[in-house]
């Protein structure tokens, strides 16, 4: 049950930061001064999609909380590693971002680390 709670901390963690960049890119601004940036913030805060990563966010949280009743920091963390693979691949598959071979082969090398310090 445990590593269910690290997994849904990961789902939470990764769900967060594409409904964020997605909004973001939905609200088609780059703004350059200060308060056109404390404008478009605040506007974003207005959004209930960013409402949802803020709530998701504080669910990751508790579930975190719940994963280190039972598990090792150090074991525990491995998986949060994940968040570097899937969320490049939501990247990709959502937003079109390219993924070069060399971020693929990091990707990769990601995967390896946990697979290898999951078994340790």
């Amino acid at each position: 049950m445990h590593h269910l709670y690290v997994f849904l901390n990961l789902a939470c963690t990764v769900y967060a930061h594409l409904v964020v960049k997605w909004q973001v890119n939905k609200a088609d601004a780059d703004p350059v001064e200060f308060a056109d940036k404390l404008k478009f913030l605040g506007g974003l805060l207005l959004n209930p999609w960013i409402w949802s990563a803020m709530l998701v966010v504080f669910l990751a949280s508790l579930f975190w909380m719940l994963a280190m009743t039972k598990l090792d920091l150090s074991y525990a963390w491995l998986f949060l590693s994940l968040t570097f693979v899937f969320i490049p691949l939501g990247s990709h598959l959502f937003f079109g971002e390219q993924i070069s071979a060399m971020r693929m082969a990091s990707i990769g090398f990601i995967v390896i680390g946990v697979v290898l310090g999951g078994r340790s």
